[in-house]
């Protein structure tokens, strides 16, 4: 038998075994999360075999494995193929709930077959549990692997060794439908699309030096400029990619009375985006001054100072919004909490764009300044882990809990909690209920294509165009993070904020096995994350 065709639906498996008990077969179950197989399951499964006629393996789905946020290292579909390749065991069922006791009751094994360490253990879950089996006349077997492995440990100790990454973006694609010729379709449509950007425009400075020496007058190095680079950063950049990706995009921003104001002008001018930037007289371009020393950043300053917007100033980029702008495709805030964006001018795009029916996506970066929770009733929030953990002011809880928290409290359709060099998770405001009325909240994970990374500055802002593109151009929420993560990864290859242009996206997307193999055919069925 091929392994993937033990691999049964909840009411497949019910008819398969209710045929067997007609037969005179004896049927063991066994259930757990088996995230990397190794000999103690192994031994464990052989023991659960030897006692009856029939072994069922019931198997945790991914988004009801508790042990962490990076937890299961193994995707359910592998899991699941992993141990349905084992020839003594017949049936696997991949399990959406978050303990054995639902499918012990609808499928009521002959044997239900548990470690040694549960023998004593008669409250909790498993206590449940065991009570659920001897309801009906089961009878509860405790076996020890012998071997003593653990798999958080495995996973602790190896996880750099074992490179599923490709598995996990195969299962991902699969998951959503996303081939080569979808995405192909879905870029063609970012042609003319019209995506406003919000949000105050940055100058990054780099001035690449060398090391001299270590200072005679503190333990401090001394070196010794020898070029610098100027780049825009900010909304800026995220219109610049936009554009190179071949979307049309019309930037509302904010520069000092400065040369560095002149600077972004230009820039954008030659890459011919459409502005309407607002000249700060009492104040000063923002701009990031970086030291870097054999490819190695040595300090940071930053030299700003809020922006102080008059209320005739707030009506004036309203307005022009309201009249000329009411039929773009999506609307992006980029909000670095430098004052361009006031309550009243975030309040009224919202309710606009809401209107209009704009699809509405926010970023705000950093922590001190900016808070993520401003924006609500908006289709999409990308804060990174430590941005969102201090918004809710929420340092211990996973992010399950806290992606559940933050869209009940902010009304949003999606939020994409970045990982840094891990990747990211997607979360939609769809909540489900189990068998047993527990509430549980729709994910993906997808991981960081490369961990090797050159500059990562403006990560987050290449992969708001793609996203804010795809959703433009009726893309999916998995279709737009995946192309994201793309153009992200390409920008962090860079030195610089330098803009990624749609021919190398193109080019890489052609080398992607899994947008081209045929992968896994498993039981269909939306992953789900647990809110508890």
């Amino acid at each position: 038998m091929n392994c993937k065709s033990k691999i049964k639906t909840r009411d497949e498996l019910k008819k398969i075994i209710q045929q067997h008990k007609k037969n005179g077969d004896i049927i063991v179950q066994c259930h757990g999360c088996f995230d990397v197989l190794h000999p103690g399951h192994i031994r464990y499964l052989q023991f659960a075999k030897s006692l009856g006629d029939i072994l069922v393996v019931s198997i945790t789905g991914d988004d009801f494995i508790y042990k962490g946020d990076d937890r299961p290292f193994i995707p359910e579909e592998l899991r699941a193929e992993a141990v349905a390749s084992l020839q003594f065991v017949d049936y696997v069922y991949l399990d959406y709930e978050s303990w054995a006791g639902p499918i012990l009751k609808y499928l009521k094994p002959d044997i239900y077959v548990k470690g040694k360490e549960y023998e004593n253990i008669f409250t909790g879950r498993f206590g449940e549990e065991r009570k659920i089996v001897e309801s009906y006349g089961g009878k509860v077997y405790f076996g020890s692997g012998d071997v003593v492995f653990s798999s958080s440990k495995l996973v602790d100790n190896f996880k750099d060794r074992f490179g599923i990454d490709f598995e996990r973006y195969n299962i991902f694609c699969k998951r959503n439908c996303i081939t080569l010729d979808v995405l192909k379709n879905l870029i063609s449509r970012f042609k003319e699309k019209r995506v406003l950007i919000i949000g105050e425009s940055i100058v990054d400075e780099y001035n690449f030096c060398e090391v001299k020496d270590v200072a005679g007058e503190a333990p401090i190095l001394s070196v010794i400029p020898f070029k610098t680079n100027l780049y825009v950063g900010g909304a800026g950049i995220i219109a610049k990619h936009i554009k190179c990706l071949g979307g049309e995009p019309i930037l509302f921003s904010i520069t000092g009375n400065d040369q560095y104001g002149e600077f972004i002008k230009s820039d954008l001018k030659k890459f011919k985006v459409n502005f309407e930037i607002l000249t700060c007289k009492e104040s000063i371009t923002v701009r990031k001054v970086r030291f870097i020393a054999e490819n190695q950043k040595l300090i940071k300053v930053d030299y700003s100072k809020p922006y102080l917007i008059d209320i005739e100033d707030e009506k004036k980029i309203i307005g022009m919004i309201r009249e000329n702008y009411n039929d773009v495709d999506c609307i992006v805030f980029s909000d670095f909490g430098y004052g361009y964006i006031s309550a009243h001018i975030r309040n009224e795009i919202i309710k606009f764009g809401r209107k209009k029916g704009i699809p509405i996506i926010a970023d705000v970066s950093g922590t001190s300044t900016g808070n993520i929770l401003k924006y609500q009733g908006i289709f999409l929030s990308t804060p990174t882990e430590r941005e969102i953990r201090s918004a809710l002011n929420e340092n211990v809880s996973g992010l399950a809990n806290i992606a559940f928290r933050f869209l009940k409290k902010t009304k949003n359709k999606n939020i994409i909690i970045t990982l840094g060099e891990n990747g990211l998770l997607i979360f939609k405001n769809k909540v489900y209920k189990t068998t047993q009325g527990e509430t549980h909240l729709a994910s993906e994970y997808l991981p960081a294509i490369g961990k090797n990374v050159l500059d990562p500055m403006g990560a987050g802002d290449a992969m708001l165009a793609p996203i804010a593109l795809s959703v433009s151009a009726g893309g999916t929420i998995e279709q737009s993070a995946y192309l994201g993560n793309i153009v992200s990864f390409f920008e962090v290859n860079k030195i610089g904020n330098r803009p990624v242009s749609l021919k190398e996206i193109m080019d890489f997307l052609s080398l992607r096995e899994e947008l081209t193999g045929n992968s896994y055919s498993l039981p269909s069925t939306a992953p789900l994350v647990s809110i508890k």
